[in-house]
């Protein structure tokens, strides 16, 4: 059975949309998924992601796949996060109206990562691919898996 996921960016320190867009640039220029568990959650690599924007970012959406084997535990200066994970975003920031993009979705925690359903996924990713593109990053990356 595949696996989705549902992940939470941008947190507390971001209160404003131009923080949170130039953190979210960041995340998709530098690859990587951050989380503050200490007991990471399990995801196996070329799982798709949806990143869906918290706090000052509400209504940022980015697309990627997960590209990484492991977690790997950060040292203190990454606090509050304590573990990353490759994931290879598709070079664009989206924007869009939140509470229309994830109408209807039967499961997703605002605060953290949750594994979504097939048709909740699919749901939410062609409403973010219906949005605006706020910010271009890169373009069109290319996937470990793809070489």
């Amino acid at each position: 059975m595949a696996s989705y996921v549902f992940a939470r960016i941008c947190d507390e320190r971001h209160r404003t949309r131009e923080d949170a867009l130039a953190d979210v640039v960041q995340l998709v220029r530098d690859e990587y998924y951050y989380t503050r568990n200490e007991a990471p959650p399990k995801i196996m690599r070329r799982t798709p992601m949806i990143g869906i924007g918290g706090y000052g970012g509400r209504g940022l959406f980015i697309l990627g796949h997960c590209a990484g084997l492991d977690w790997e535990q950060l040292p203190d200066g990454y606090r509050p996060y304590l573990h990353r994970i490759d994931v290879i975003w598709d070079g664009a920031v989206y924007g869009g109206d939140y509470d229309r993009v994830m109408e209807g979705v039967t499961k997703f925690n605002e605060r953290s990562w949750t594994s979504a359903t097939q048709g909740d996924f699919a749901l939410v990713q062609s409403r973010v691919l219906e949005g605006d593109v706020v910010a271009r990053v890169k373009d069109d990356p290319v996937l470990p898996w793809a070489r």
